[in-house]
């Protein structure tokens, strides 16, 4: 039978018959030695009769009960008892009339001419259903409840005393949790980061920073150009903040930036504070570890692709990422893949498993095996987070409520482990392939050496000076320009100019000393002139009549 309008079937009967609207799986279709007739079911036990045998789910397979009674008919129902553990059944001539499912408003969706005669029965959150000599099976999925829909969420944050759910559609406050406030606030028609409490202040990282003040959002810091606020982290009487390219300290009663920490051209994913060691994902696949006790800056290459979200648990780092989920040991320095599985967004540590989301659904990872919980949806960064035994989990179908008690007592009892098929390919193409990858390779190498990614530690604002940016381009091949220069210090080229003006002297002419020096130093080496000049980012005539003395 189709799949597809198995689904359908049974989606109608739901709603139709039973006035269950619960979320529902197709799980299996069941055929036997001949043509079944019926099934029937109390809740705790099924059997399945056909014209020569009687079946009874038991262990989760079908099992031939022996010596049953025919005498009455070709159809057979469960007997009411005062064991219930005892299974007794009768036998009847034609279909109880209370048994069978209606077929009002459902014909359409059947195939045939002829849907007569239909039953089912529901174990537990198992529903089966006898449709024409076959038995479907469905698994109900009543674990979950979704609120927002249509709606991308992006971040949920929770107290006992608030509930602050972030979206592309706006910003939604709820005081009272049984409640779902449709209408968003004013100040944020759109939010891109996460809901943080800072002190006894919320702030939602719009891409400004906006503060939650009364019913409305107050923008307190603007964001500019691709340094956008994503996350918010307590640290002293300040705070750290996460913004797409950089990481730096604000104060919250100034808004002002005391420091700048951290930049990269790649792009940052999420940070974590421990103890007094900051962790930084990427998106070069890296992890960088910063320590803001003594400023000094580490890094690890996690993955070849970029890596989402950092989970801390005990002591070990849960990693999120493109191409998995992989924990990492700060202590031992042992990093490990736990699961191959393409777009892994978040993590969350539960007891002894990790539940985890990607852009094709959510999944329980636990004892090296993983887990189907939700099928085919599309789940969001930073918006996954578990309060009062329920799990929150935003997508862009809306705010996913999941009930873990019962995930864990009644689903995760009843599913199979995933499997991840990897193709197989002719030997020529693993040839090919092969070649292919150590070309591109090669080139990322290559290119690599010529233009190294610039993650840097910053210095404090006021500490701009010629001797500070002196030894900054010197050391960094790739700041060579004005522009450059004001990039790495987070500020403007005409802020640059005044703090140079200071020093009685401007960016370009500061700029063009240092360039010469660099130009002697490098002809009293012999380094030929293609590679000062490309080392300068001039021409080799204007060097050689500019820079070279006669």
């Amino acid at each position: 039978m189709n799949r597809t309008f198995a689904i359908l079937l049974l989606l109608t009967i739901l709603t139709s018959h039973s006035g269950l609207g619960q979320d529902t799986v197709f799980v299996n279709q069941y055929q036997f030695e001949e043509p079944v007739n019926n099934i029937d079911g109390d809740g705790k036990n099924l059997i399945v009769r056909s014209d020569n045998f009687l079946f009874q789910l038991k262990n989760g397979e079908f099992q031939k009960i022996a010596h049953p009674d025919f005498s009455k008919g070709r159809f057979s129902w469960l007997s009411q008892t005062a064991d219930v553990d005892a299974l007794q059944s009768y036998s009847t001539n034609v279909i109880l009339k209370e048994k069978l499912l209606p077929q009002k408003g459902i014909e359409p969706f059947l195939p045939g001419y002829f849907q007569e005669g239909m039953t089912s029965a529901k174990i537990g959150n198992r529903y089966f259903v006898c449709y024409r000599g076959a038995i479907l099976e469905y698994q109900i999925r009543n674990f979950y409840k979704v609120e927002h829909k249509s709606q991308s969420i992006r971040s949920i944050y929770m107290d006992d005393s608030v509930r602050v759910i972030a979206s592309y559609s706006g910003v939604f406050v709820d005081s009272i949790f049984t409640q779902y406030n449709n209408n968003p606030i004013p100040g944020a028609p759109y939010s891109n980061g996460e809901v943080n409490k800072i002190g006894n202040n919320i702030y939602v990282n719009v891409d400004f920073l906006g503060k939650l003040e009364g019913n409305r959002i107050k923008e307190i810091v603007r964001s500019h150009d691709k340094y956008k606020f994503r996350k918010l982290i307590s640290y002293k009487d300040k705070a750290i903040c996460l913004t797409d390219y950089s990481i730096g300290i604000i104060d919250l009663n100034t808004y002002q930036f005391t420091d700048t920490l951290l930049t990269t051209s790649s792009g940052f994913n999420d940070a974590e504070l421990i103890g007094k060691d900051l962790y930084v994902s990427s998106e070069n696949g890296k992890l960088y570890m910063f320590s803001m006790d003594n400023l000094k800056l580490s890094s690890v290459s996690i993955s070849e692709k970029p890596i989402y979200d950092i989970n801390a648990c005990s002591d070990t780092l849960y990693l999120s990422g493109q191409e998995g989920l992989f924990n990492y040991i700060p202590t031992s320095g042992v990093r490990t893949k736990l699961l191959d599985h393409p777009m892994v967004i978040q993590s969350l540590c539960l007891g002894n498993s990790i539940l985890f989301t990607t852009y094709k659904g959510l999944y329980l990872f636990s004892d090296g095996k993983y887990y189907e919980i939700i099928h085919n949806v599309e789940f969001n960064k930073r918006a996954l987070t578990i309060y009062d035994n329920y799990i929150y989990a935003g997508s862009i179908e809306g705010l996913f409520i999941i009930d873990w008690q019962l995930v864990k007592l009644d689903l995760i009892p009843g599913l199979s482990p995933m499997v991840i098929n990897k193709p197989k390919y002719p030997l020529y193409i693993i040839i090919i392939l092969s070649l292919t990858m150590c070309l591109l390779g090669l080139f990322i190498y290559r290119q690599k050496k010529k233009q190294k990614e610039l993650v840097n530690i910053i210095h404090k604002k006021e500490k701009i000076s010629p001797e500070g940016i002196r030894e900054l381009m010197l050391q960094n091949e790739q700041i060579i320009s004005v522009e450059a220069i004001a990039e790495y210090y987070q500020t403007s080229v005409n802020q640059l100019g005044r703090v140079l003006k200071k020093h009685d002297t401007t960016p370009l002419n500061l700029i063009k000393e240092i360039k010469k020096e660099m130009v002697l130093d490098m002809m009293d080496k012999d380094i030929p002139l293609s590679k000062i000049a490309l080392r300068v980012g001039y021409r080799e005539a204007y060097v050689k009549a500019n820079f070279i003395k006669k």
